[in-house]
């Protein structure tokens, strides 16, 4: 029997869509009656059992998942933690230094005079409308 023709039947016996003529085809095959069984018959033993872990399984699982979700932090998660933090304040440091960078320095005076120039009231201007 060919594993196309196990995977039809199978998808046929998990409830997926199948097309008809493919069908036909794998049941054609030599040993598709007995896969048919035998998945039928898997699919009957599980559908029966209700087998369910035991209590001491479930008192494992919550000692071991209850302390990390508890807030147990691992020596690598503290780890990641701090360098997250690091990150965060370079980029923080690199954000402030930024504006220095692009703008220079900027004086909080303003800058010598390299020339004087002098107007007279009533020679270089004059108040009032233009004339």
């Amino acid at each position: 029997m060919s594993q196309v023709s196990l995977e039809v039947i199978s998808a046929l016996l998990d409830g997926e869509p199948v097309a008809p003529d493919v069908l036909a085809a794998a049941l054609l095959t030599p040993g598709a009656r007995e896969a048919l069984v035998d998945f039928a018959g898997v699919r009957a033993q599980l559908a029966a059992d209700d087998s369910r872990p035991s209590p001491a399984f479930y008192r494992a699982m919550e000692r071991l998942v209850g302390e990390r979700s508890r807030g147990a932090r691992t020596p690598w998660a503290i780890l990641r933690a701090a360098a997250a933090v690091v990150v965060l304040a370079l980029a923080a440091v690199g954000a402030i230094t930024l504006g220095t960078r692009f703008h220079g320095n900027a004086a909080d005076e303003p800058p010598r005079a390299t020339r004087i120039i002098q107007f007279t009231p009533g020679v270089d201007w004059h108040e009032g409308a233009p004339q």
